[in-house]
């Protein structure tokens, strides 16, 4: 157990890591670009806190969560970027909290007739960092100690690309803190206020998954395994696991899967022949509620997509798999 225990850890640090590199790099090649898109700002948030919550229940901390009257409910922003920048503050928080709480506030810093300011603040009540080391806590591979490194983990590249997509989206970063009391990181973008969102593009904006989807992952990879199952956790669920088409055929029938990711080529059995499986027995068994299978593959080509659609899979996603493409896919099986 305590092996597997330090895969999964190594595997969830190792895309943390990953991520952070591709991110860095984009940002450093010009090549990342910000969306401007309506969606609603207090939604947002309140999702990440509720992916933290754990995090936060387990050191037996609070998390409070505090967005003022005159923010406004859309904005036209990137969303994913802004939760990005959240995140990265909110888990740092705490991270080196021990006791107390971790807040978020969001208000507004400035507003004219053409756009609006709006502040972000994470006040924690952890161990705070030194005055003369505040200066470079924003710079390449910088943390505040050595040894944060060592116990905590990480790349000291979650603040270097948060300050770069705060830059990014109009506005600015910085933090106050004393030793001993806690530390306060801000950060601010510029936005337009935005009416409700229609357009169906912007459905993951407007809608709030459910809980307790009950998912299984079909895929024979065991790095794809690790990889796609950090991803669905970390978007607020759990998943089983089959190697191949036999097995996610025989699990289904025993659990009841609301949803599939069917990779297609496997052993045993691939995901076109399990997905026909799985449809036949609904049909012989009327089962009240079709489980959603979704094809998981590399194979882009129009054609492809549209051979698994036309046999019996609901929707299709790309690999490798991207968190974005995970949660759009599910916001729109539930929207």
């Amino acid at each position: 157990q305590d092996y597997l225990s330090s895969v999964k850890l190594s595997g969830e640090d190792l895309l943390i890591i990953i991520n952070d590199i591709l991110d860095f790099s984009k940002i450093e090649a010009g090549q990342l670009q910000i969306e401007e898109i309506p969606f609603s700002l207090r939604l947002q948030i309140e999702n990440v806190f509720k992916m933290l919550q754990l995090k936060a229940d387990e050191k037996s901390i609070g998390l409070i969560l505090d967005i003022k009257d005159n923010v406004p409910k859309y904005v036209n922003s990137d969303p994913i970027r802004i939760k990005q920048i959240i995140i990265n503050l909110l888990n740092n928080a705490i991270k080196f909290t021990e006791k107390g709480n971790v807040k978020l506030e969001v208000s507004i810093d400035n507003e004219n007739e053409t756009d609006l300011l709006i502040c972000f603040k994470i006040i924690d009540t952890g161990i705070g960092i030194d005055e003369h080391k505040m200066d470079n806590m924003f710079a390449e591979f910088t943390q505040a100690d050595t040894s944060t490194t060592r116990k905590h983990g990480g790349t000291g590249l979650g603040l270097t690309i948060s300050k770069k997509l705060s830059e990014l989206m109009g506005g600015e970063i910085g933090l106050e803190s004393e030793v001993g009391t806690g530390s306060t990181f801000w950060f601010t973008i510029k936005t337009t206020i935005s009416d409700k969102p229609t357009n169906n593009e912007f459905v993951d904006e407007t809608v709030e998954l459910p809980s307790g989807i009950k998912i299984l992952l079909a895929e024979d990879n065991l790095i794809n395994q690790k990889v796609s199952s950090i991803m669905i956790k970390q978007i607020g669920y759990e998943c089983d696991i089959a190697a191949n088409g036999e097995e996610a055929y025989t699990m289904h029938l025993k659990n009841n899967y609301d949803v599939i990711f069917m990779d297609i080529l496997m052993p045993v059995m691939d995901g076109m022949e399990a997905t026909s499986k799985i449809r036949e027995w609904e049909t012989n068994n009327k089962a009240s509620n079709k489980c959603i299978i979704i094809a998981q593959t590399a194979n882009a080509f129009k054609e492809d997509i549209n051979n698994y659609l036309n046999n019996g899979m609901d929707y299709y996603v790309g690999k490798p798999l991207r968190t974005r493409d995970l949660t759009n896919v599910l916001l729109q099986i539930y929207k």
